[in-house]
């Protein structure tokens, strides 16, 4: 029960008891004898009511004030989570577009590369050349393996991917088939 709900209840008792006073001394004054008493006992009762309806008002002022004070920092802490998962929001968004720069930037790399090894392997390559799939092969793989290095140094933690790139990691990235294109050509 809350201090509220008891001056509510006080209140009530009072007013019972104010009616119960006031029909007393109206049978009193009606019976002509000595009505001081039972007035005096009507004005402290109605002294009573007005403080207890004071402390009434005071104590719903002051709920009040609690309830929006709650809800203040309710509403604060809620916007200083929405403000929060926000900044978050926006760090992810620039490390994602970091990356697709990266990537970017890695895919570039590699098809130069791609493009390098296919020059090489077919238009520019004399006939009875020693420069045959495996030299081409191995030197795509280590143009991937540099390209890939490259991007290590750059990672946001600085922590270099478990694993090393292989020629199997350069065809997935690029979404080429091992069973046919570009690279059955090297044997692939």
């Amino acid at each position: 029960m809350n201090t509220t709900t008891q001056f509510q209840t006080r209140l009530e008792e009072l007013r019972d008891a104010r009616f119960v006073a006031a029909r007393d001394f109206e049978d009193v004054t009606a019976a002509g004898d000595d009505s001081e008493a039972a007035w005096q006992k009507l004005q402290t009762l109605d002294a009573e009511i007005t403080r207890t309806q004071a402390s009434l008002a005071a104590a719903q002022r002051h709920e009040e004030a609690a309830t929006d004070r709650k809800t203040r920092d309710a509403r604060e802490k809620a916007e200083a989570k929405a403000k929060a998962a926000h900044e978050h929001a926006m760090q992810a968004a620039l490390k994602f577009e970091e990356a697709m720069e990266r990537a970017a930037v890695l895919h570039g790399e590699v098809l130069a590369a791609f493009e390098e090894a296919h020059r090489l392997q077919i238009g520019n390559t004399p006939a009875g050349s020693t420069l045959g799939a495996p030299a081409v092969i191995a030197r795509i793989e280590g143009r991937f393996r540099q390209t890939v290095a490259r991007q290590q140094r750059r990672g946001p933690n600085g922590k270099p991917m478990p694993g090393g790139p292989s020629i199997e990691s350069l065809a997935s990235f690029l979404g080429v088939k091992r069973s046919g294109g570009f690279l059955s050509r090297f044997g692939l």
